[in-house]
């Protein structure tokens, strides 16, 4: 694969015509084939859940897709690989309504 910088990129490249891609008109077609979604928040809303997963969710509202909401790396907390090994088990599993990740328990 080569890369271009943007001089290349700006003389060789069209965004009209037929080779230019056709960008999904909705969140249901980006997610055709989707099984589930796991939003990975690094913020809550207070009251409520994480707010990016709120929003993705209201994107999604109709379908059938189910979102599961993580809020992860709070406090600036790191996120490491355990942790994401984590969501992803708990999302093939259908867990994960404002689930906590990596918080310490013994201090809540």
């Amino acid at each position: 694969m080569t890369r271009c910088g943007p001089k290349e990129r700006r003389s060789g490249s069209s965004r009209s015509g037929s080779s230019a891609r056709s960008r999904p008109k909705t969140w249901q077609q980006a997610l055709k084939g989707v099984k589930r979604v796991a939003v990975l928040d690094k913020n809550i809303s207070l009251g409520a859940k994480g707010a990016t997963a709120l929003e993705v969710k209201d994107a999604l509202y109709g379908s059938v897709i189910p979102v599961y909401d993580y809020v992860i790396g709070l406090g600036g907390r790191d996120v490491r690989k355990k942790d994401i090994r984590e969501v992803v088990a708990a999302c093939r599993a259908g867990q994960g309504q404002a689930s906590y990740i990596g918080l310490r328990k013994e201090v809540l």
